[in-house]
């Protein structure tokens, strides 16, 4: 600082330094750019902040920022695997005109990226690939559990009418298993906490379970204590159940974090396994689906109920009004 407090802007600046140093590391080499505002002309380098501009032109224009040559920007066709529904397919024959309409359309649209539902702000949705799948009555992925989770919690709220009612169920994520066995206990359990918090105002907590691309669901009874394995493949004699040790696990664990967190262990485990050995997924649906609305689990579930409760998701999907295509336009 020099007398009555001005700047000494000198050589021995620091800051005229910093201006003279050669700006190193932001420069792209094997392009000609000529003409850049402010820049030399060097055959072997273009300033990173031009390419960045033309990121998606082909590198040999990237100097010309200010012109874009629409030819040379890649452009990748929608993915189409094929529509492959017709009314030979079960499910496919129990929708209406209009939903039949409202599938085609979004597909021909937006092949196998269009969204059939749209969760908004619960963070998953529904596509093309996932109703071609419940059509055609093959594997479904766990972003459709967590969708119509979504649904039945909806119709939850709409059987209850607003009545904090006593036996209402909330539902984690798909992704639980995965989350309990994060070997990070501190994030493990912190995860399981931080649902089991407002779980607390639920009298039944389900958890969808996939292992080895096989669906269960445990349900847990908040005011007794007790857990249920919904099970649709009974394992073989002398045959390890794989499925419901990983439920024994998510239970333990559960009830460990409740007790530390909460002080309220649970006491009873109960084995439910059905004779169903097909649709695993949809059978977890199905649980859940009799929970909500109060109806006794049986212990079996015929093959025509799978495909239409099938149809009565993509129907539920399609036609929300606020989530769903009922408002799509060509």
């Amino acid at each position: 600082m020099a007398e009555g407090g001005r700047f000494n802007v000198g050589r021995s600046s620091f800051m005229w330094d910093v201006k003279l140093k050669e700006m190193k590391g932001l420069t792209l080499m094997g392009f000609d750019c000529v003409g850049v505002s402010g820049q030399k002309s060097n055959s072997n380098m273009v300033p990173l902040h031009s390419f960045m501009s033309t990121a998606v032109i082909n590198p040999r224009s990237a100097c010309r920022a200010d012109v874009i040559d629409v030819d040379e920007i890649d452009i990748q066709p929608k993915k189409k695997s094929g529509f492959d529904m017709n009314n030979r397919h079960t499910v496919w024959k129990m929708l209406t005109a209009a939903e039949k309409k409202k599938i085609t359309d979004a597909y021909n649209r937006d092949g196998d990226s269009a969204v059939m539902w749209d969760g908004q702000g619960h963070g998953v949705a529904v596509y093309f690939t996932d109703v071609k799948s419940l059509m055609r009555q093959t594997e479904i992925r766990g972003n459709v559990i967590d969708a119509y989770a979504v649904l039945l919690n909806d119709e939850q709220e709409r059987i209850n009418e607003g009545v904090d009612a006593a036996d209402k169920s909330y539902f984690f994520s798909s992704i639980c298993l995965d989350m309990m066995k994060n070997n990070n206990v501190r994030s493990r359990n912190r995860y399981v906490l931080d649902n089991l918090r407002p779980a607390k105002l639920f009298r039944f907590v389900h958890f969808p379970l996939c292992k080895d691309s096989h669906w269960t669901l445990v349900v847990y009874d908040t005011e007794d204590g007790s857990w249920k394995h919904f099970n649709s493949m009974r394992p073989r004699s002398g045959i390890v159940d794989v499925h419901y040790l990983e439920a024994l696990s998510l239970k333990n664990i559960v009830s460990e974090v409740q007790r530390q967190t909460i002080g309220n262990d649970a006491i009873d485990t109960q084995d439910c396994d059905t004779p169903l050995k097909l649709d695993c997924a949809i059978l977890v649906c199905a649980v859940m689906r009799q929970y909500v609305r109060h109806v006794e689990v049986r212990r079996s579930l015929h093959g025509d109920n799978c495909s239409v409760l099938r149809a009565i998701m993509v129907k539920s999907f399609v036609n929300d009004e606020v989530r769903g295509l009922k408002n799509d336009v060509d």
